[in-house]
């Protein structure tokens, strides 16, 4: 599945080796995230200013499950079991955060999301200038730690299913430059080591970090092959090796791409 400016497409494989298109729905969402809960076997899809949908199909039909979101314009989706209910979360712009213990039937804010002293300084360069969820998490090995990575204004995490949270970019040292740490606010992705939850990666405007203590100190890690203005986002691990990383990035920060007209997208990988 492919989410586009104009709806879902899923591929197949095809007979020669390539891809062929196989089904399309949504048409005329523009669609920011797509998840598989995979104990109820139920598709969401979000949507940019077009809410959440739902297919239990197999993305043969959709219908819309947003009551009570009160934001519409979507931009991530997460799913977790807590206390042996599946819960659903959906982060929107302006930077929100709601929940579903129902498949989507009806949503419940998590308000304390915002109840950090950062939220003020939230903001986005691109108009209109609003900051948004975009990413949401959860620690491997304790389903009621969630991390929320806001751009642009924080890496947030809550250790009590969203009652509560902190900032965990606003505190320690770069072990690298040894002094205060300068925030990074731009803040695109976490990811958690399986092996350890202590151990967080982040990629964002300021470059790809990494913390081994839970967020205390942080290490701004780099490559012979990035500019210093890299610009990274996407970064998974091997599920079956956690030590190979991939990790999606623009060549430059993104001030440079209306004058050169190339972003220079790559895929860079790490065995260590």
């Amino acid at each position: 599945w492919v989410g586009t400016k104009d709806g879902l497409v899923l591929f197949e494989g095809a007979d020669d080796g390539g891809w062929r298109e196989a089904h399309r729905a949504l048409r005329g969402q523009h669609i920011s995230s797509i998840i598989f809960e995979r104990t109820s076997g139920v598709m969401f899809a979000g949507a940019f200013l077009g809410s959440v949908h739902a297919s239990g199909d197999g993305g043969k039909t959709w219908e819309r499950r947003d009551n009570g979101i009160t934001v519409h314009d979507v931009y991530s989706l997460a799913s977790n079991v807590v206390d042996g209910k599946v819960r659903v979360y959906a982060g929107t712009e302006p930077a929100h955060l709601f929940y579903s213990e129902d498949l989507g039937q009806h949503w419940t804010e998590l308000p304390a999301l915002r109840s950090v002293p950062s939220t003020p300084t939230w903001s986005f360069p691109v108009p209109p200038h609003v900051a948004h969820t975009k990413f949401i998490t959860f620690d491997p090995r304790d389903s009621s730690t969630i991390y929320a990575c806001i751009e642009q204004g924080a890496l947030l995490k809550s250790s009590d299913s969203g009652k509560t949270w902190a900032e965990l970019n606003t505190v320690g040292f770069f072990r690298d430059k040894d002094r205060p740490a300068e925030h990074f606010y731009d803040v695109h992705k976490a990811l958690i080591d399986p092996r350890d939850s202590k151990k967080i990666f982040v990629t964002g405007g300021a470059g790809f970090y990494v913390t081994s203590d839970g967020g205390s100190r942080w290490e701004r890690w780099t490559s012979p092959d990035w500019a210093e203005d890299v610009y990274p986002d996407g970064c998974v691990l091997n599920p079956r090796n956690p030590d190979v990383m991939f990790v999606a990035a623009a060549e430059h920060n993104p001030t440079t791409w209306h004058k050169s007209a190339y972003a220079g997208g790559r895929i860079y990988q790490s065995n260590s």
